[in-house]
């Protein structure tokens, strides 16, 4: 009906349900049937169902009660089992410290402990000029009883933190014949401090690392993930919900040397941290939360920006010209002018909610119809080449 134009719904239902809010439907729930672009992975799928929300005047906590009380009644139907409420909330950085992850799984233990101004201190350069880098850190892990782990295996741990994105990985074992040489890295009373900091024990073994922040921490949080799944037997139903949130509003995205939003450009953000959009927006944290069990994130939600003067400088920041802005997004930025009530909402995986009270791996194992990891249809052979014909008809010209 329209040749030449096409249907682009950049983040729907997102816009739609907060237009919702603004025209006086003041609470929205729906199962959603969504499309996604990202990369495809065992708990993803290029399309998926939604269980969405959105409600006006509501703080962070009110929407955090409000999917507690779902889920609890969700398992308690599904399963028989009794979740404990109110979930644990960690913010973003807390996560990344303990975990190296924004969606730890705290089933085990391994936490991380910050050795930043140790590693600062010690007489081998590559290690201690990371960690006074302005954006640097060091962190360690202890692996109890690690010591009885053959060198040939722990430094296989460091091919596993570079293949994630870490520069490298250095290990102790805790036992007196290694005092020596151990002392290199952090001699005299600094090794002392190292290990009480740690709180490592004799026999047992200390991964330790320093670099650029996020990264290093990323990087031996996939190490860590790894090293945890044998301490899993036994607990795969402990149901570990938690909140993460306080997330950076906007990441550095390298290729376009440009901002970008780290979950969507529709988020508010912190009210204090206004003042640092234009100045430093790095440093800006978003009313943003993700629900996360047993290490597989489950929903993401935020407190949106109900504001056009906001919203135009959100825009600005990732690079959309005002006419851009407009143009795109001109409906949302009008309806901001017309008493936009403040709201905030989440979108809640189905699928992956099926597949966890499933006990399964594997989204594909849940839907109907999957797609392979290349998102092909193996059943019908789609996607397949489309015919020239309809390709007229359509007046559509391919390169």
């Amino acid at each position: 009906m329209h040749p030449g134009k096409f249907f682009a719904l950049p983040q729907s239902p997102q816009l739609y349900k907060q237009v919702l809010m603004i025209a006086g439907c003041d609470r929205y729930f729906q199962i959603a049937r969504c499309l996604r672009d990202e990369d495809l992975r065992a708990d993803r799928q290029p399309e998926h169902t939604q269980i969405d929300l959105e409600m006006s005047f509501v703080t962070e906590d009110e929407v955090f009660v409000a999917v507690e009380s779902l889920m609890v009644a969700i398992w308690r139907e599904c399963l028989g089992v009794e979740l404990k409420t109110p979930f644990p909330r960690l913010t973003f950085r807390e996560a990344m410290l303990r975990f190296g992850s924004d969606k730890p799984d705290v089933r085990f233990g391994l936490e991380f402990v910050d050795t930043t101004a140790i590693h600062a201190r010690s007489p081998r350069n590559v290690i201690a000029d990371q960690a006074k880098a302005a954006d640097g850190v060091g962190v360690a892990l202890v692996i109890p009883g690690g010591a009885s782990t053959s060198g040939t295996q722990l430094r296989k741990y460091e091919d596993v933190v570079k293949e994630a994105g870490g520069g490298g990985l250095s290990f102790f074992k805790v036992q007196s014949e290694d005092r020596e040489k151990q002392q290199v890295i952090f001699p005299g009373e600094l090794l002392d401090e190292f290990f009480a900091k740690v709180k490592a024990q004799p026999g047992d073994a200390v991964l330790f690392t320093s670099g650029p922040w996020e990264a290093t921490l990323r990087a031996l949080g996939v190490l860590r993930s790894q090293l945890g799944q044998t301490l899993l037997k036994g607990k795969e139903k402990q149901w570990a919900f938690l909140w993460v949130k306080d997330f950076p509003l906007f990441e550095w995205d390298a290729n376009r040397k440009g901002w970008a939003p780290r979950h969507h450009m529709f988020s508010m953000p912190r009210p204090e941290h206004l003042e640092w959009l234009e100045r430093d927006p790095g440093k800006v944290l978003g009313q943003l939360y993700d629900l996360v069990v047993d290490g597989v994130e489950l929903g993401s939600g935020s407190i949106r920006i109900h504001r056009t003067d906001v919203q135009e400088r959100v825009m600005k920041v990732i690079g959309l010209t005002r006419d851009e802005a407009y143009k795109k997004f001109g409906f949302l930025l009008e309806a901001y002018q017309y008493a936009s009530p403040p709201h905030g909402g989440i979108g809640i995986g189905l699928d992956r909610a099926v597949m966890l009270l499933a006990g399964r791996e594997n989204i594909r194992d849940v839907m109907a119809f999957p797609k392979t990891a290349s998102a092909a249809s193996l059943m019908d052979g789609a996607p397949s080449e489309i015919d020239l014909a309809a390709l007229r008809e359509l007046r559509i010209k391919l390169e």
